[in-house]
């Protein structure tokens, strides 16, 4: 008896069986041949067991007889050798006789017949070795692994296909369970064959298989045109059949978006009433949703719009957002209209500002042409918006919009616009980038600002030290002026402290060097270094001093109260002690790190005025 996927077939099945399992193989090579070298594929003799046309000729070729006969005689004295079956007359016998033998054969004979024909014509050879891998499976799945997984690609892959295919109809947990020990790519072979043969598990079964062996994005893809096709038939059956155990299944949303677009676009946006209804599950009802409606503004904005705003459940608005962004992608003042007729609640404005994101991405010369037309709470986060993006895509362009904003009554709006300018611009070519803020008398009274802007970015993203300095020091500054050479020294003062102190001999006199000197002093208390502050004490101007010893003395009692106290008796002069008990006292409500005791004893190092300066204080 015959054995296969559906039982025991009765002897006058089998020649039915071997026709279909004839086709079967062609259906298996025709597909496979992309994987096959060209050498060892042959459409014509698929189905042939090795020789050709010419080898049939020959006297050693049994001639035809009655196929009945043939399997009584192969019954009596069975065929056990592959060179006898190739010496049978036409495909048709030889493989009849061949699936007979391997019925009639232990695991010990189909080892050698697998052994045999790995001496077949290559036509023969591929299709050969899958009917015996087959019958293997039957007989010990494990062994027939084994053996298929000795061959090389691209052989491996059609040998595991077909060997996949007969195990997974009588031992499917069996064949999962083996499919997750496989390298990646023979697991993926074993998936695809496991998602097309059990055809008759439910789709989240399915995808519970895949997850299980890690390949559950992909039978997303295999699985989806199915059931898309049958959704372009009858979209909302398809809905009916699957929403039930699918919407819970994050894995799945996917899948039900698609139904849903395929549904929502044979009928109209009607269905999707119908759709949110069968959904028990809030966030996967909000996912389709504003999927659904994104694709609905593609084509028809207002009607899509006029939906989400009447939604009674939009999490975070999400559907109304994805919407007005579709829309403004291509037409951003229709958008703008529609929303304007809106009352200016938080819904309004969070809208609108969802507009000019979207506006400023893909229209920025137009937003900039009509910010007029915006409401002015918004007009110059457009502005800046606009110009961020230009200036990704063109920072000339960018930089020549700035310079010529000479009529904005906000200062600042222009100064974030050249910031943002500069920054991107410096990205790929900083040189530009300076030259243009040290230049451009469209800029002129930003220049300052702008260049401490540019040293902040070449010290902290391009760590580029010794220009930074540099390009600080070439900007004139006036008498009462603090040039940006001191933010070069503030930024590297805590990683390169020996190098800041380098620095402070170039950096210009007067409430520059003072502010640089401060900044270093504040950052060595910081770092506990008090000593090398101290010392340092001796070459800060005089007229630095004071605001140098106040940051030193402040920085030491906010982050190191218990060394200052227990040194206010080593400080170099009672001055100085008075101005660290006040620092101390000032700081102590705040951190609390003194006691009581430390207190009254901090409060006698006080000058008269600062008892005074902190009782004010207080």
């Amino acid at each position: 008896m015959l054995t296969s996927r559906h039982g025991s077939l009765t002897k006058c099945v089998v020649v039915a069986t071997v026709f279909l399992v004839g086709v079967g193989l062609s259906w298996v090579v025709f597909y496979g041949f992309s994987l096959l070298e060209r050498d060892e594929i042959d459409h014509q003799n698929a189905l042939v067991l090795i020789g050709n046309p010419s080898s049939e000729t020959t006297n050693s070729t049994v001639e035809s007889r009655d196929l009945d006969e043939l399997l009584k005689t192969s019954k009596q004295s069975p065929i056990r050798n592959i060179d006898e079956i190739v010496k049978l007359s036409g495909p048709l016998e030889r493989n009849t006789v061949l699936l007979n033998v391997l019925n009639q054969a232990d695991e010990d004979q189909v080892l050698d017949l697998l052994e045999q024909t790995q001496h077949l014509d290559p036509p023969a050879r591929l299709p050969t070795q899958a009917f015996v891998i087959q019958r293997l499976v039957r007989i010990n799945p494990l062994r027939a692994l084994t053996e298929a997984l000795q061959f090389r690609s691209p052989r491996v892959r059609y040998l595991l296909t077909e060997l996949f295919r007969e195990w997974v109809q009588f031992d499917l947990d069996s064949a999962i369970s083996r499919a997750k020990t496989l390298s990646y790519a023979n697991k993926h072979v074993a998936m695809e064959v496991i998602l097309k043969e059990r055809s008759d598990l439910t789709i989240t079964k399915r995808l519970e298989i895949a997850q299980q062996l890690g390949l559950e994005q992909f039978a997303h893809e295999f699985i989806m045109p199915e059931i898309t096709s049958e959704a372009l038939q009858e979209p909302e059956r398809s809905w009916r059949e699957i929403v039930e155990e699918a919407q819970n299944e994050p894995g799945q949303i996917k899948l039900l978006t698609e139904i849903a677009k395929i549904w929502i676009e044979q009928t109209g946006l009607g269905a999707l009433d119908h759709i949110r209804q069968s959904l028990d599950n809030s966030l996967t009802k909000s996912l389709i949703t504003t999927a659904v409606l994104r694709e609905v503004a593609r084509t028809k904005p207002r009607i899509a719009f006029e939906y989400a705003m009447n939604l009674d459940n939009d999490p975070d608005n999400e559907s109304k957002f994805a919407v007005v962004q579709k829309w403004a992608e291509s037409d951003p003042h229709g958008v703008l209209h529609a929303i304007s007729s809106m009352e200016q609640t938080g819904q309004y404005w969070l809208l609108l500002n969802r507009l000019i994101d979207t506006w400023s991405s893909y229209h920025p010369q137009t937003l900039l042409t009509d910010f007029d037309s915006l409401p002015s709470d918004v007009g110059e986060f457009a502005i800046k918006e606009a110009v961020s993006v230009i200036a990704g895509r063109s920072p000339q362009e960018a930089a020549e919009i700035v310079s010529a904003m000479e009529d904005m009554k906000n200062d600042n709006l222009k100064l974030d616009a050249a910031r943002s300018v500069f920054f991107l611009w410096s990205v790929g070519d900083m040189d530009a980038a300076l030259d243009w803020i040290l230049n451009d008398d469209g800029i002129k009274g930003l220049r300052s600002r702008l260049l401490t802007s540019a040293v902040f970015t070449l010290v902290n993203r391009d760590h580029d030290i010794e220009r930074a300095l540099n390009v600080a020091l070439e900007l004139p500054i006036g008498e009462n002026e603090i040039g940006p050479e001191a933010v070069v020294v503030a930024q590297i003062a805590s990683e390169y402290t020996e190098t800041a102190i380098e620095y402070l001999s170039k950096v210009r006199e007067g409430p520059t060097k003072s502010e640089a000197y401060s900044c270093l002093g504040y950052v060595l208390a910081r770092k506990n270094m008090t000593a090398r502050a101290l010392k340092l004490l001796q070459q800060v101007p005089d007229y630095a001093k004071e605001p140098y010893l106040a940051q030193v003395l402040g920085g030491w009692a906010k982050y190191h109260p218990k060394r200052l106290f227990e040194s206010l008796d080593d400080l170099p002069s009672k001055e100085i002690a008075s101005t660290a008990a006040f620092s101390l006292l000032f700081y102590e409500p705040q951190y609390g790190q003194l006691s009581s005791e430390e207190i009254e004893t901090v409060k006698t190092y006080l000058s008269e005025e600062d008892a005074q300066k902190l009782e004010r204080h207080n």
